[in-house]
């Protein structure tokens, strides 16, 4: 919609204002940034943008993401507890970890009683 590629549409209205580096995206099809998934960035680069949601979207003074935004993108979803699904979360598990981005017992998913699964991440605080 805007003509840029999603790093180059962030670059200055997140990353440039977090002090991330460089960064890149995995893409698909061949030229378009997936956004949702594939980010390639240095492990306290992704710890800032962790930390921004810890702080409900503020930087120092600013207010990078609307606060209502980050209640609905990190509030807890559960999840029909199957097979496939399970496989997805060990499966993302390990890619976190391999990746050094989490350590094993930063990232937990569990099964409830009712046969859906709960997933809860705990990140260390980051400073500015």
């Amino acid at each position: 919609m805007t003509g840029l590629q999603l790093s180059e549409y962030l670059r200055p209205r997140l990353f440039d204002l977090l002090g991330i580096g460089e960064v890149g995206w995995l893409t698909w099809p061949p030229g378009r940034e997936q956004g949702f998934s594939g980010l390639f960035a240095r492990t306290e680069d992704a710890a800032k943008l962790g930390q921004l949601y810890l702080q409900r979207g503020r930087w120092g003074e600013n207010q990078l993401l609307p606060e209502r935004y980050v209640e609905q993108a990190t509030r807890q979803v559960d999840t029909p507890l199957t097979a496939a699904s399970m496989a997805r979360t060990r499966s993302f598990r390990a890619s976190l970890i391999g990746r050094s981005a989490v350590a094993p017992h930063q990232f937990r998913s569990r099964p409830r009683r009712d046969g859906r699964a709960q997933h809860q991440r705990n990140l260390p605080s980051v400073r500015e």
